[in-house]
């Protein structure tokens, strides 16, 4: 919106609204109001004096509702500056830009426009959220909104106006808006209470609020635990291009912590909460959401993942390897295992420190024969591997740098011995004990 301004301004106006940190209303009377909304707890009605405390502590300090230091979305429908509440997330802050006023012609679709704000409150809702919907003073914007989102959870728009009024005795939607509210009627009286019930987690079995949202969601808590098929925790969003001023989306995706691609779940809309695999669904306002399959799937140990994930997973494994190496002393040694599920099949690699580098060696086929587990001494050789012989036994080399060696140990038991599974890698350092040679 604010690039179509604009563009019908002919060029950027910084210093002016909408491109300014702040919207000055100190001079407006009952912008402080702020009361809960009589159908849901969850949501915070009032006027814009409390939006720099929303989602913070200093909320209580100022002598607000501490729980408005809870709020972590905000429906906003006047101006507001791009700093005017500095503790809520851009995407959880949307702006619908209505003005106060009985001409039909000041505000293009106008039951549109008031339904998708009370929809945008009941989204963030079946988030999870807590949610402040607002305008300046609350008088008629706000309370319309509100009245408007009251009746999807069961009755009319007018009986919900009717409860806020009790709570904001100020609320006087002008006449464009009551008009607008009298046409409104939601879900009937009595399945009110499904709307609003309080649900069971599909993985957990705990409470999780189901405000509008007619299919099983996981709960926030378990949709934050979500991994890729490797283990690794993944967040989930709903992407978007961008091409000029026209965004589009693109569907779901997934990051590791690191910011790194989770092309697993971005490709097969599958993530995994203990294991168990849920579809990946979007969400509005870039959110996404984890359902339950309709038919189970393996478990994320019995599937084999992504090319792209695996060779992602198999850097981490060389960058959390060289954090371990770098620590070794003279007189350490440290041993890589591959977890095999059978005790007498060892595959491993293992180093210690010389004058000249690491010495690093894979086993060999006198210790883990090839008939048992696959060797590949091609590759070994072309790497730059010492074959086993009398004076050891072991593939070996040695090789300078802690990043270096452990991705040279990592890739001689990946492509050398067969190791395909970095989920089943670990390690081990251990000092040689005294009169040990270390040869």
């Amino acid at each position: 919106m604010k690039l179509s301004l604009e563009l019908v301004a002919g060029r950027r106006q910084p210093g002016t609204w909408p491109r300014i940190p702040v919207v000055d209303y100190r001079q407006w009377r009952g912008i402080g109001t702020v009361v809960q909304h009589p159908d849901d707890p969850g949501v915070w009605i009032g006027g814009a004096a409390q939006l720099p405390f929303l989602g913070s502590h200093e909320a209580a300090a100022h002598g607000l509702p501490a729980a408005l230091g809870e709020v972590s979305a905000v429906v906003s429908l006047c101006r507001v500056g791009e700093d005017q509440a500095p503790h809520i997330a851009a995407e959880n802050h949307l702006v619908f830009w209505l003005v106060d006023s009985n001409q039909a012609a000041d505000n293009a679709q106008l039951g549109f426009v008031l339904a998708d704000a009370a929809r945008a409150v009941a989204q963030f809702r079946a988030e999870g959220r807590t949610v402040y919907l607002h305008c300046v003073q609350a008088e008629s914007r706000t309370p319309t909104v509100a009245a408007i989102y009251g009746a999807m959870l069961g009755g009319s728009a007018m009986e919900s106006l009717r409860r806020i009024g009790r709570v904001l005795p100020n609320s006087h939607p002008n006449s464009a808006f009551m008009e607008v509210l009298r046409r409104t009627v939601g879900p009937r009286p009595e399945d009110r209470a499904t709307a609003t019930d309080r649900t069971a987690c599909p993985h957990c079995g705990g409470n999780r609020r189901d405000i509008l949202v007619a299919r099983n969601y996981l709960c926030d808590s378990c949709r934050g635990r979500a991994t890729d098929v490797m283990g690794q925790h993944v967040t989930l969003f709903n992407d978007f291009r961008t091409e000029g001023s026209t965004i589009s989306p693109i569907g779901v995706a997934a990051h590791h912590e690191d910011g790194s691609r989770c092309a697993e779940v971005t490709e097969r809309a599958r993530a995994y909460v203990d294991g168990t695999a849920y579809r990946v669904v979007e969400g509005r306002f870039g959110g996404a959401f984890l359902l339950p399959l309709e038919s189970p799937e393996p478990n994320a140990d019995e599937v084999a993942p992504g090319t792209e994930d695996l060779d992602n997973y198999w850097d981490r494994a060389a960058g959390s390897l060289a954090d371990e190496i770098q620590w070794l002393k003279v007189g350490d040694f440290l041993t890589v295992d591959y977890g095999t599920e059978n005790p007498e099949l060892v595959v491993y690699g293992q180093l210690s420190i010389e004058d000249d580098g690491f010495h690093c060696e894979v086993v060999s086929n006198a210790f883990m024969p090839a008939d048992d587990w696959p060797l590949d001494s091609a590759y070994l050789v072309a790497a730059g591997w010492t074959p086993p012989g009398d004076e050891n036994p072991n593939w070996h080399r040695i090789q300078s740098g802690a990043a270096a060696t452990a991705a040279l140990i990592l890739a001689g038991l990946r492509y050398g011995r067969g190791c395909s599974d970095p989920r089943r890698l670990g390690w081990e350092p251990a000092t040689f004990p005294d009169g040990v040679d270390e040869d």
